[in-house]
C-alpha cells in the first residue's frame, strides 16, 4: 500500500484502516486540478500555495507543511532509518507538527542518547499500560452520560442503546489484545440505533455527548494507546504527515458537494478526516473558534492573490460564498483587502475579467475556454476580438537592436572561431601557423595543447 508514494505495511493495519489511509491519499492534491464543467477557473498548485506562505489550517490554526515534504522524507527512506536518524530530520519541521504529535515528538526526544536505537513501538509500548488506565476512566464517564440521556428516548430505542454501551464497556476494560474499543464503529453503530427515535433535539444531544470520546487527535492517551501495536514507520509517518495541508470539501463530497475549485479549502489531514461530513454548525458548536481561524487563512489567501501567487482571484469569492452558504450565515470572511475587487449596486462583491487574472496568458486561457461554451454570435464576436488584442500584447515581436541580427549559421561560425581563439593561448607561437595550415581541432574544454 502506497501513499504519498510511501509504502506500508499492510499485516499491521486493518481494513478499515486501509480504506481511511487510501481516502488519505486522495486528499492530498491540487486545488482546481480537477476537470471542470464550468471551465471558469485555472488550477491553483495547492504545494506552491503552501510553500510560498505559513497557511494556517481552517480547524485548528496551526501552520500546515507541503506535500513535498512527505515525499522527500519518502524519496530518502528516512521513515525506514533508526529513531535517533529520524529525530534530527524531524526536528527543522517541530512547528508543522500538531500539539499531539509535538508531545509525542518531545517524549522521543527526552530519551538518553545511548537509547537511540530504541524502537518507536518499544517506547509507546512501556508508556502504554498507564495510559490505557487514564483513558477508560475518560471513556467510562461518558458512556454514563449517553446512558443517562438514553432514559428519555422511546421504548425501542433505549435497550437497543443500553446493550451498546455494555458491549463497549467490556471492550475498553478486556486485557485481549486483538479485541479493541473502535471509536467510529461506536458512532455509526449508535446513529443507526438513534433512527427509531423521533426526538431531533435528543439524538443530537446523545451524538455531541459520544463525540467527546478521545481520539488520537486530541488525547495523548489515546494516541499512545492506539499506535503502541503499529510499526515505527508507520508512527513516524503520523508525526510528520499530521500537518500536512490538503484539500477539503467545504460542503462533503459524501454529501454531493462539488468535486472542483468552487467548494475547496485548505486543511490539514487529521482536521480533513476527522470532521468527516459533519454540517458547519456542529464543527463550530466542538471548536467556537473555527470561524475567526477560517478568517486568518482568508487573510493568507487574499495576499496570495494579490502577490499573484494564486493566478485567479475569483477563487477567492467562491471561497467567501461557499463558506456563507454550508455555514448557515454564521461565517461571513472579509476579503476587502483583494485588489480589484468592486461592489454592484446591491453591494454584492465582484471582479471585472481584465482584473481577475494575475497575468494576461490566464486570462487568455480563460477567454479561449469561453469559446466552447454556447454563447451567441455577439458574445461569440466580443470574445474573439479580446483574444486577438491579447495575443497581440502576449506574442508581440521584440523591438531590434540597432546590430545587425547574424543568421544561425553566421552565429554558429562565430562561436567556433572564438573558442579556436581562446585555445590558441595554449599553443606555442612557433607551432601555431602549423595548427592553421592542418586545420587544427580544438581539444575540447579544460583540456591544454600538449606538443
Amino acid at each position: 500500500m502506497f501513499i504519498h508514494g510511501i509504502k506500508l505495511n499492510n499485516n499491521s493495519v486493518n481494513n478499515r484502516e486501509n480504506k481511511s489511509i487510501n481516502n488519505a491519499k486522495s486528499q492530498i492534491s491540487f486545488i482546481g486540478m480537477a476537470k471542470l464543467k464550468s471551465l471558469d477557473c485555472l488550477p491553483q498548485n495547492l504545494g506552491k500555495i503552501l510553500k510560498a506562505e505559513d497557511v494556517p489550517c481552517i480547524y485548528c490554526d496551526e501552520i500546515m507543511l507541503t506535500p513535498n515534504v512527505i515525499r522527500d522524507f519518502n524519496r530518502r527512506g528516512i521513515f525506514y532509518k533508526q529513531s535517533g536518524r529520524i529525530l534530527k530530520e524531524f526536528e527543522p519541521y517541530i512547528r508543522y507538527m500538531h500539539k499531539i504529535e509535538r508531545s509525542i515528538f518531545q517524549k522521543f526526544s527526552e530519551m538518553p542518547e545511548s537509547d537511540n536505537h530504541t524502537e518507536f513501538t518499544d517506547i509507546l509500548k512501556d508508556l502504554k499500560p498507564e495510559a490505557e488506565r487514564i483513558l477508560v476512566k475518560i471513556q467510562d464517564k461518558i458512556f454514563n452520560d449517553i446512558f443517562y440521556l438514553s432514559q428519555n428516548t422511546n421504548k425501542r430505542t433505549r435497550p437497543i442503546i443500553e446493550e451498546l454501551i455494555s458491549l463497549q464497556k467490556d471492550l475498553i476494560k478486556s486485557e485481549d489484545v486483538t479485541i479493541r474499543f473502535k471509536r467510529k464503529r461506536f458512532l455509526e453503530e449508535l446513529e443507526d440505533s438513534l433512527k427509531f427515535s423521533h426526538n431531533k433535539k435528543l439524538n443530537r444531544l446523545i451524538m455531541s455527548a459520544a463525540k467527546k470520546l478521545p481520539t488520537s487527535n486530541d488525547n495523548i492517551n489515546a494516541f499512545i494507546v492506539k499506535y503502541a501495536p503499529r510499526t515505527s514507520d508507520q508512527i513516524a509517518f503520523r508525526l510528520i504527515n499530521a500537518g500536512v495541508g490538503s484539500k477539503e470539501h467545504i460542503h462533503p463530497k459524501s454529501l454531493h458537494g462539488k468535486n472542483d475549485w468552487t467548494n475547496y479549502a485548505i486543511a490539514s489531514t487529521i482536521e480533513n478526516s476527522a470532521r468527516g461530513n459533519d454540517p458547519f454548525f456542529e464543527v463550530i458548536e466542538r471548536k467556537p473558534k473555527v470561524p475567526d481561524y477560517i478568517q486568518h487563512q482568508a487573510n493568507v489567501l487574499v495576499e496570495l492573490a494579490n502577490n499573484r501567487i494564486i493566478t485567479d482571484k475569483n477563487y477567492l469569492l467562491c471561497y467567501k460564498n461557499a463558506f456563507f452558504k454550508e455555514s448557515e450565515g454564521l461565517i461571513d470572511i472579509d476579503i476587502f483587502g483583494l485588489k480589484g475587487l468592486k461592489y454592484d449596486d446591491k453591494g454584492t462583491p465582484f471582479l471585472e475579467e481584465s482584473e481577475r487574472f494575475a497575468e494576461p496568458k490566464y486570462y487568455l486561457q480563460y477567454l479561449n475556454s469561453n469559446l466552447h461554451r454556447k454563447i451567441s454570435e455577439t458574445e461569440q464576436a466580443v470574445v474573439e476580438n479580446k483574444i486577438r488584442n491579447l495575443e497581440k500584447e502576449i506574442y508581440k515581436p521584440k523591438k531590434e537592436s540597432g546590430k545587425q541580427k547574424l543568421s544561425p549559421k553566421e552565429e554558429k561560425q562565430k562561436r567556433i572561431n572564438k573558442e579556436f581563439e581562446g585555445y590558441m593561448a595554449f599553443i606555442p607561437h612557433s607551432n601555431r601557423f602549423k595548427v592553421k595550415e592542418n586545420k587544427f581541432k580544438h581539444p575540447g574544454p579544460n583540456r591544454p595543447y600538449n606538443k
